[in-house]
């Protein structure tokens, strides 16, 4: 199957007159189509020397008059100009997906001066219309304001009509935390499988699905039990990409549990027999990092239906954890170092999940004290 040429990459082809043509789409009208520019020559080299000149013209040339730039060619410097070089690779391709699929699409070809709330507000409505859930248009409106907000920097705006449009509602979530005896269960459930240890860990430390993910055999000291989280493995465009943890707090030292310490002990004297050493605490069978999705739907899924817990996300784990501390008496400032929160604010919130049982504990204690 041909491979799909990306957007700007353009395409040239001979006409059946024997001239040749290249093709390159520069923009988009107010309906969402693609404005195309066509360029002729009599040999292929020709048309070719063309479309890279015209391709550089539109990546690095100036910006066109602001009263006659619209939403889409604004957006395209914005993304390669501003947004490549201030933001983590995976928040970039975050934002290009969203301008191609939906801001450009639906007011690319709006005059970038003309560009009004309601344009917004009606695309939001035509997104809402088109099955598009609310944390993805929300996610959307964030990702224009932000543009935006350059623009009225740069005085291409005079104001930023999508900061006058409320941003959509996202329904807040219910977090889920499983106790000790669910959480024994999905243990029992992971007993044996090869990443037996992941899940271990998981709820052991709290850690992040991507930090366990960018965990190396280095980072782990047996004899002083402890676990150094410096790195987290991330999907950049379907493949796995290291990174920086996700926040300055989230690099941190973890003292490990006893049953977390011999669960490393026991995955790092399996994967030993492997076929294909690695460096890796957490590999995929051929030795290099584990996939999100393959490890979802392969060994998480499977394992939360066997627990008990079908449609647990792996990121309760984490919350699981801090509700277990938690429960346990533990300070909040302790449990928010080893999750790796920014602030213990984050932490408070796992904790008002066991107000009611602390609350129990505290007059059972009272009474013991002060009661006749």
């Amino acid at each position: 199957m041909a491979k799909r040429r990306g957007s700007g990459e353009g395409t040239i082809f001979k006409r059946a007159d024997g001239r040749w043509v290249a093709m390159l789409t520069v923009g988009h009208d107010e309906n969402g189509c693609r404005r195309r520019r066509a360029l002729y020559g009599a040999m292929r080299k020709e048309v070719a020397e063309k479309l890279a000149a015209l391709q550089h013209d539109a990546k690095t040339g100036p910006l066109p008059e602001p009263e006659r730039m619209t939403v889409g060619e604004f957006l395209d410097r914005w993304l390669s100009d501003v947004a490549r070089t201030r933001v983590r690779e995976t928040t970039y391709y975050t934002y290009r997906s969203f301008i191609r699929t939906h801001l450009k699409p639906r007011i690319g070809g709006v005059p970038l001066q003309r560009l009004t709330p309601p344009h917004f507000q009606q695309m939001l409505g035509a997104m809402e219309r088109d099955g598009c859930g609310p944390r993805l248009r929300q996610a959307v409106h964030a990702t224009l304001r932000r543009a935006l907000a350059d623009a009225v920097r740069w005085r291409l705006l005079s104001y930023n009509p999508c900061a006058l449009v409320d941003r959509p509602r996202v329904p807040r979530r219910e977090m889920r935390a499983l106790g000790p005896v669910e959480a024994r269960m999905l243990l029992d459930a992971a007993r044996g499988n090869r990443l037996e240890a992941l899940i271990v860990l998981a709820l052991g430390t709290g850690a992040r699905q991507g930090e366990l993910m960018g965990l190396r055999w280095g980072d782990f000291d047996a004899d002083a039990a402890r676990l150094v989280i410096q790195r987290q493995v991330v999907d950049v465009n379907g493949k796995p990409a290291i990174s920086e943890p996700k926040t300055a707090a989230g690099r941190r030292s973890i003292d490990l549990a006893n049953f977390c310490v011999e669960a490393l002990l026991r995955h790092r004297e399996a994967q030993s027999a492997s076929p294909h050493p690695t460096a890796w605490i957490f590999a995929d069978e051929k030795g290099g990092p584990l996939r999100r999705q393959n490890f979802r739907r392969r060994v998480w899924e499977p394992l939360a239906r066997a627990a008990g817990v079908p449609g647990l996300r792996f990121h309760d784990l984490r919350h699981s954890c801090a509700s277990l501390l938690a429960a346990r008496g533990v300070h909040p400032r302790v449990v928010q170092s080893i999750l790796g929160h920014a602030d213990v604010q984050t932490t408070l919130q796992v904790y008002s999940h066991v107000t009611e049982a602390l609350g129990r504990e505290a007059a059972t204690k009272l009474d013991a004290m002060l009661g006749a």
